[in-house]
């Protein structure tokens, strides 16, 4: 298994009030619980404000496809506990990570630990199976899915405009 067919760091500045967004965030309801794995995991779509907008710019600079896909504020409580998976209903992920900088760890498809990484923003190939121990500490991601837009596709497209001279 070769690391960059799973993961991608990205060289972009994350939103600079992101964590203060989370907090006025959490006040509101949760849109969706995935209470398959507990009730400590939640979504929160991002539909306006200040993040709302560093998403729409940031999908304007990479040209980022899906952009009728919402971004989501999605918490991992330290009670959550989610196994080693693939994601069902995604073929990628774009993450900022908000709290909690537990290691993203994935594996083959046997379940055998193959590496582990930490990251502040990246692209993740959600149908290699990966795991997060939240360690009994809150966890919080700005996420994006993606449900027809490969990972390669994306790898493809991202490596080519995120390349370090380009960080914004």
């Amino acid at each position: 298994m070769n690391q960059q067919d799973c993961y991608l760091h990205l060289n972009y500045r994350p939103y600079v009030n992101i964590c203060r967004e989370w907090v006025q965030m959490k006040k509101q309801a949760a849109i969706h619980k995935w209470e398959e794995y507990g009730n400590d995991i939640q979504f929160r779509a991002i539909r306006s404000g200040p993040v709302y907008e560093w998403c729409k710019q940031f999908e304007q600079d990479c040209d980022i496809p899906e952009r009728d896909t919402d971004w989501q504020f999605v918490r991992f409580g330290p009670e959550s506990n989610v196994p080693i998976h693939r994601d069902p209903k995604s073929l990628a992920w774009i993450a900022v990570n908000v709290k909690g900088h537990q290691p993203l760890e994935f594996y083959n498809m046997d379940k055998q630990k193959q590496f582990q990484i930490y990251y502040d923003f990246a692209l993740v190939n959600s149908k290699v199976p990966h795991f997060v121990d939240v360690k009994g500490k809150e966890r919080i991601l700005l996420r994006k899915i993606f449900k027809e837009t490969t990972y390669d596709t994306l790898f493809q497209s991202l490596n080519c405009v995120l390349s370090p001279l380009k960080s914004i």
